[in-house]
C-alpha cells in the first residue's frame, strides 16, 4: 500500500493505516514522515494534532525531502519560532538516520559507511583483547607425564565475546542494506560474497529513490 492510499485511510479513522505511518515515519522514511504531518494537519480528519504534525513536518524537512522543505518555506514566522523550525537543514542527510545504527531503514553515503566499519572494528577489537586480557582465569593442563597452568578467559569473558560478536555482525549488516540502500538495490544483494567490501567504492544514486531523499 502506497503512502496515498495510507493517507486516505487515516483521515478517515483506520488506526492501522496511522500505526503503519508511524513505524515507517519513526525509521527514518522522510516521505512518511511528510505524509503523517499532513494527517495530523487535516481538519477533517480524526487525528487532527498541530504540535505532532509540526513535529513530523521538521522531521521530513530535516531530511531534504521536497515537499516538505516547500511547506516550511510557505509557513509563517510566528509558527517556525514556535516549533524552532528553520529552513536550513537541521540534519546532514550524511548521517543515520532515526532508528540509529540500528535500523535497516534509510540511506548512507559511502564516507559514513567507511568511518563506521572502521569505529566498529576499533571498538570490538578493544573489547575483544580487553576480555582476553583481563577477564582470564589460571588453569591447569594435564598430559598424564606433565601438567602446567595456563590462563584462559573466564566463562563470562566468553559469553561477552560471543555477544559482541553478534552485535557486530547485526550492526555491520544494518550498515550494508542502508548502504545498498543508497545505490538504489534491495538490501538482500549485501548476501552476495565481497559484496560489503564493493559498497565502499560503489556510487549512491544521485535522486530520491525507494529508499529515501538523495544525500548530498
Amino acid at each position: 500500500m502506497n503512502y496515498g492510499e495510507l493517507f486516505n485511510q487515516a483521515i478517515n479513522g483506520n488506526a492501522e493505516a496511522l500505526e503503519e505511518l508511524k513505524a515507517d515515519a519513526s525509521s527514518g522514511d522522510a516521505e512518511a514522515q511528510y505524509v503523517l504531518s499532513c494527517v495530523y494537519d487535516n481538519p477533517d480528519g480524526p487525528y487532527l494534532d498541530v504540535d505532532l504534525g509540526m513535529y513530523w513536518l521538521k522531521k521530513s524537512a530535516g531530511y531534504k525531502y521536497e515537499p516538505a522543505i516547500k511547506k516550511v518555506k510557505e509557513l509563517s514566522s510566528k509558527l517556525k519560532e514556535q516549533y524552532e523550525i528553520g529552513e536550513s537543514k537541521e540534519n546532514d542527510d550524511t548521517t543515520i538516520k532515526p532508528g540509529g545504527i540500528w535500523s535497516f531503514h534509510g540511506r548512507i553515503d559511502r564516507t559514513t559507511y567507511f568511518v563506521y566499519f572502521i569505529v566498529y572494528a576499533l571498538s570490538f577489537g578493544l573489547l575483544f583483547y580487553l576480555t582476553n586480557q583481563i577477564l582470564t582465569e589460571s588453569s591447569s593442563v594435564n598430559y598424564g607425564y606433565y601438567s602446567y597452568d595456563t590462563m584462559r578467559p573466564t566463562g563470562f569473558a566468553v559469553w561477552t565475546e560471543l555477544i559482541a560478536k553478534l552485535v557486530l555482525a547485526y550492526l555491520s549488516l544494518a550498515l550494508c542494506v542502508k548502504r545498498m540502500h543508497d545505490c538504489g538495490h534491495s538490501g538482500w544483494w549485501v548476501l552476495i560474497p565481497f559484496c560489503p567490501l564493493a559498497l565502499i567504492i560503489m556510487k549512491g544514486e544521485d535522486k530520491t529513490n525507494e529508499y529515501g531523499p538523495k544525500i548530498d
